[in-house]
């Protein structure tokens, strides 16, 4: 697969064979599962309570739950443009291969990957 590059200077390109697309892939599921467990450590963060029951300890609770709450967000809006980069590589390759995109998700859902047995999302 190829395409231009913006850049400083004459118009490049940068090229990638199936190989290297399917790795990208991976690497950005690698990236999203990281995102996801992040999320998941993080979710602590939300109940977050006081040491005492006095006026210093909630607030210190509550703003330690917005913090917890503004790092879901921010983790979620990640988790969202790693998706949305896994969909972009997966159209490129399905391209490069010559492949209709319905059609490869739904033979990429049957098929369990070869080294876990688990269905994979990317061919």
């Amino acid at each position: 697969m190829t395409g231009p590059v913006a850049g400083g200077g004459a118009a490049g390109h940068f090229a990638f064979d199936p190989d290297e697309l399917r790795s990208i892939i991976q690497e950005w599921m690698i990236l999203v599962d990281s995102y996801r467990d992040d999320a998941r450590r993080a979710e602590a963060l939300t109940k977050v309570q006081g040491p005492g029951d006095e006026g210093a300890s909630s607030s210190l609770a509550a703003a330690a739950n917005r913090s917890g709450s503004e790092l879901l967000k921010s983790l979620q809006k990640e988790r969202e443009y790693c998706d949305s980069q896994i969909a972009r590589f997966q159209h490129a390759l399905n391209q490069y291969l010559g492949v209709d995109d319905a059609n490869a998700q739904v033979i990429a859902h049957q098929l369990p990957d070869a080294g876990t047995g688990q269905r994979s999302g990317a061919l």
